[in-house]
């Protein structure tokens, strides 16, 4: 019997029925609703208090020859080796578009340190560019002046008169425009511009931050990134609340940037002019001492061209030996003629011989023409002939002549190649001396072409750095100036409203399921259902009558027909029992829960059948 019981009173497994659950949330849908105009109504405020923010960038181009290598002015010296290689690095570049320094330039440059805003209906919104009422000139800039940290109000009340509040309940001080003041940490004048008019008593708050802090911001708001990794290209961004502030970031920074390059170049080739300038004269005066001793070394040995005069002397002692030869071969012949003509008294004397003395050959050809006519005339006669006579006369006259002209004639062909010999002397002097004066000239004339064409590179060079430090290109070439959309990137509207409703939907539902989770009481005839697979016999509604005992004959309230149901259903169960005894245990966990309304009612029910 037991064991019946608990099989058939035994708890079902746990399910999940989408649909009743659905209609568990729909049935609270007035919250949903409720809470997705909450919502909705925060995001719309919260957009209309939040200031809208713009996204601005800008496109550069790097030169290739130039990333980190070598300035183009040191390029002017590759050729002699002493520069190393270039390596593009595009890291290189965004690191110094990242730098703290050039930043610190820009916030300088365009005093970003120094801000001006105007309280609206909605939120307070910063004036910046052509909309100031008037433009803040300090006195000085120093390193205080970029450590300040303060702000103050100024309100015009005319075009010429204004006042300055250091706190915003402080006494206001009037000044006038132009005036120089002091009193919020630095000395300054408010200059007015055209927007004057337009700002005529409404107050404007001027704040001034450390340029640190503002560096800081800046430094951490800007993205650098390349466009392509096969491309030096490099794309520049920036959020800001004001896009012609944050468009004027980014073109100075690009414009500053390039300005420290060429700074750098034209640093580089002024140095490198100085130093060519200062080698040049070092090298002059080389060159001068150089050049000074050549021409002392050309005096000392009466030379100007050591290969030219080497030449002449060679062909000098060639027409020497050319004539010491000749000399020769003509005492020579003088001696054969002479040792002819003593042994030979009667006999021709060879003609045309050679010899170069006219008067000794007119002698000889006389000679041998009136010693053939003696030979004639004797072959007919003796030499007692008077013509016979006669001729041996003149030939003995002529040949004695003939002997005298060639004693002559050996003497001063004797005294001729003495000469040429003493010349011939000379000349192997100077030809032995030259290949000495050669070394020692040459190494003169290396010494001046070493030092000549270095002044002339040095000239050239001087020539192409000036080239250089006047047309010095910048690093970077702008592809696109700084632009940003009218539309914001932030907060962005759609997003927001689309996380508002779901955020609406998301509470509710939150909510309901904790209720649901963490409720135990039961409240339905389904909370038991689901539980215990016991039979239910129904349930009975609250009432609000005084009297406990609601059942009666003629009684047709929900509450009598429940416990009407209710007798039914008991009915039909207690037949199910074959016993004896019927026994209804009423009970309850706590007291008030309504065990003595169900007794008396269901005894009245039961009595009344």
């Amino acid at each position: 019997m037991q064991e019946n019981y608990n099989n058939q009173y035994q708890f079902e497994e746990d399910t999940i029925n989408i649909r009743e659950e659905l209609e568990k949330y729909a049935y609270h849908w007035k919250w949903f609703v409720f809470s997705g105009v909450v919502c909705v109504f925060a995001a719309y405020v919260y957009l209309r208090y939040t200031p809208n923010e713009y996204q601005v960038s800008t496109t550069i181009l790097i030169d290739d020859e130039k990333k980190g290598g070598l300035a183009s002015e040191l390029a002017a010296f590759e050729d002699l080796g002493l520069m190393g290689g270039k390596g593009a690095s595009l890291d290189n570049e965004i690191e110094l578009l990242k730098s703290r320094s050039l930043m610190t330039q820009v916030a300088k440059e365009l005093n970003l340190n120094v801000s001006f805003w105007q309280e609206g209906r909605v939120r307070t919104t910063e004036i910046y560019g052509a909309a100031k009422p008037f433009t803040i000139q300090f006195l000085q800039k120093d390193d205080a002046f970029y450590k300040l940290d303060t702000a103050f109000y100024v309100r015009p009340i005319s075009e010429s008169q204004f006042t300055v509040r250091a706190t915003e309940d402080g006494t206001p001080q009037e000044y006038a425009f132009g005036q120089a003041m002091s009193g919020t940490g630095s000395n300054f004048t408010l200059v007015p511009n055209a927007t004057l008019s337009q700002a005529i008593g409404r107050e404007i708050l001027i704040k001034i931050a450390p340029i640190e802090n503002v560096v800081d911001g800046y430094r951490s708001g800007i993205q650098i990134t390349p466009v392509n990794k096969n491309a030096s290209v490099i794309s520049l961004s920036l959020k800001g609340h004001v896009k012609q502030k944050a468009a004027d970031v980014l073109d100075k920074l690009v414009e500053q940037y390039n300005q420290d390059a060429i700074n750098d170049k034209s640093e580089i080739a002024r140095n490198t002019n100085e130093f060519i300038n200062e080698r040049l004269l070092v090298i002059n005066k080389d060159l001068s001492n150089v050049e000074a001793g050549a021409e002392a070394f050309k005096q000392q040995n009466n030379i100007t061209d050591i290969i030219s005069e080497a030449g002449i002397v060679l062909e000098t002692k060639s027409e020497i030996n050319k004539s010491i030869v000749d000399l020769n071969t003509q005492l020579k012949l003088a001696d054969y003629m002479i040792a002819y003509m003593e042994e030979n008294q009667n006999e021709l004397i060879p003609a045309n011989l050679g010899l170069t003395e006219a008067s000794i050959n007119s002698n000889t050809e006389n000679y041998n023409l009136l010693l053939l006519e003696r030979n004639r005339i004797l072959q007919g006669s003796s030499t007692q002939n008077p013509v016979v006579r006669s001729l041996d006369a003149q030939i003995s006259q002529l040949r004695n002549s003939i002997v005298q002209g060639l004693q002559n004639f050996k003497s001063s062909l004797s005294i001729s190649l003495s000469q040429a010999q003493q010349q011939e002397r000379l000349m192997n002097s100077k030809i032995a001396a030259v290949p000495n004066q050669e070394r020692t000239y040459r190494g003169i004339q290396r010494e001046q072409q070493i030092i000549e064409a270095l002044y002339l590179y040095l000239l050239q060079k001087r020539e192409e750095n000036a080239i250089t430090l006047a047309v010095t290109a910048p690093n970077a070439k702008i592809i696109d100036k700084a632009y940003g959309s009218n539309i914001p990137v932030a907060p962005k509207r759609k997003i927001v409203y689309l996380a508002a409703l779901l955020l609406g939907g998301i509470i509710p539902f939150g909510i309901l399921y904790l209720s649901f989770l963490l409720d135990n009481k039961v409240r339905s005839r389904k909370d038991v259902e689901d539980i215990l697979q016991a039979p239910f016999l129904g349930d009975i509604p609250r009432t609000k009558q005084a009297n406990k005992v609601v059942i009666s004959n003629t009684d047709r309230s929900s509450v009598a027909e429940a416990f009407r149901l209710l007798r039914t259903n008991i009915y039909f169960m207690t037949s199910q029992v074959q016993t004896a005894s019927k026994t209804i245990f009423v009970t309850s966990t706590l007291s008030g829960e309504g065990k003595t309304f169900t007794s008396i009612n269901l005894a009245s029910v039961l009595a009344l059948t």
